[in-house]
């Protein structure tokens, strides 16, 4: 009988992890063909009656807001007019009692009556009417 030679193989390595055998031949993968990575695209589905009420709603909100400066604007013209308004008032007061004070009507109407001026009363009024020549 032939001797056979026993090659025991042992396992079992002390420590924490067992021992990796490597194969004899390593084996190879075959290489696949790579394949294009697309980018992802982000679909964004826009509504177009939406965008137009969205875009309408936002050209009345700055209409508003120009239309509130204006009427602020306007207001204050207004105040400044009314202020103006009273300072004229209280002038024109001021003007006509000096006005009053330098006048003497007793004067005046002597003044009238010395340059041969009558009242009015006094005047007789004659009404003439006129007929138009026939053609």
């Amino acid at each position: 009988m032939a001797q056979m030679k026993a090659q025991y193989v042992q396992y079992y390595t002390p420590g924490t992890a067992a021992k990796k055998l490597a194969p004899v031949i390593p084996l190879r993968t075959p290489a696949l063909p790579r394949t294009k990575t697309q980018q992802k695209r982000i679909k964004i589905y826009l509504d177009p009656v939406a965008l137009f009420g969205t875009v309408v709603a936002v050209s009345m909100l700055i209409s508003v807001l120009v239309g509130f400066s204006a009427l602020q604007t306007e207001q204050k013209k207004v105040a400044t007019m009314v202020e103006y308004v009273e300072t004229l008032r209280i002038e024109n007061e001021s003007l006509r009692t000096q006005y009053e004070g330098k006048c003497d009507l007793v004067e005046i109407e002597e003044a009238a009556l010395a340059l041969g001026m009558v009242p009015k009363e006094e005047v007789t009024h004659t009404v003439i009417h006129l007929e138009l020549p026939a053609e």
